[in-house]
């Protein structure tokens, strides 16, 4: 795929993400996706595989935090891969605190599903929160 219908696969990723629709994330996904978190000791962290790894990962975000502003603010692709840099300011639900981080993730396309999702962000701002 040439790099502008990369940029497109992951824009719908992030858009079935904000209007909450599991299936339309999972639409655009390999059956055999993985999804890299870093690790940490919680709902977030590590390495989500498959749609129902992803699924899970997904619903616990909705379950636990409340999405202030999640923004893709650059995208820099090539024939494989999808670069973008974001910002996320969530609150957690069970803590009423809130974190802010800046976020990159990087996608491989295969096939044109997204087979590959690697993230890095701020850990010590998001565990900070949970305290």
């Amino acid at each position: 795929m040439a790099a502008k219908e990369n940029i497109d696969l992951v824009n719908q990723l992030f858009a079935g993400f904000g209007s909450g629709n599991i299936d339309s994330v999972l639409s655009v996904l390999s059956h055999d996706i993985s999804w890299e978190s870093p690790p940490m000791d919680n709902f977030l962290g590590g390495t989500h595989t498959g749609h129902d790894g992803v699924r899970k990962f997904i619903s616990n975000i909705y379950q636990n935090l409340q999405v202030l502003q999640f923004q893709a603010l650059e995208f820099i692709a090539d024939s494989d891969n999808v670069v973008v840099l974001g910002y996320d300011k969530s609150t957690y639900k069970s803590t009423g605190l809130t974190y802010e981080t800046n976020w990159i993730q990087v996608y491989t396309i295969t096939n044109g599903k997204i087979s590959r999702m690697r993230e890095q962000y701020d850990t010590a701002a998001v565990l900070a929160a949970l305290k």
